[in-house]
């Protein structure tokens, strides 16, 4: 279970647990349920759900790169704090995010209570493959479980919005 240690600023990004670049393959060892990436609440919460300046989301992903068997939780997007900052989705995917269209994919993974500040709870700009999504929020806006990416054989379960409209939005 990987929740210590720096997060990665992918400036002006926001922060995540780990960076995997672009065209890079990660696959756990083990079973989703034995190899968790969490995320990190927000000390100086800014808005609702725990987001804030200092809260990193579980994994950032370079265009084509794959995060495989992992579960993501716990993963807060940042706040809106600057213009550019809300240009480059630092506010959106709580458990994951890859520029919309990069698209980094992942794979067979348990993405569970992750929380996004303005869109995508689950993820932003992303393709799943067999994975299960539930219990995500998208503070602001729309796609609680999913915003700017496709699912293919997923199971989507228990998403929730504060003010947005959809589960899954492209």
């Amino acid at each position: 279970k990987f929740k210590t240690g720096t997060n990665q600023q992918i400036s002006p990004f926001g922060f995540s647990r780990i960076l995997i670049p672009a065209g890079v393959t990660v696959k756990a060892t083990g079973t989703p349920e034995e190899t968790v990436i969490v995320g990190r609440k927000a000390t100086d919460v800014l808005s609702g759900g725990g987001c804030g300046a200092d809260s990193a989301r579980c994994a950032f992903l370079g265009s084509g790169a794959r995060l495989i068997g992992f579960t993501l939780t716990g993963g807060y997007s940042t706040t809106i704090t600057s213009s550019a900052a809300a240009a480059a989705g630092a506010s959106d995917g709580g458990a994951a995010y890859s520029v919309s269209s990069a698209y980094g994919s992942l794979v067979d993974c348990i993405i569970t209570n992750n929380v996004a500040s303005n869109t995508g709870g689950s993820g932003y700009g992303l393709h799943y493959f067999g994975c299960y999504i539930s219990g995500n929020t998208a503070v602001q806006t729309y796609g609680q479980g999913a915003r700017y990416g496709y699912l293919f054989n997923c199971r989507l379960k228990e998403t929730s919005k504060i003010g947005g409209a959809v589960s899954v939005c492209y």
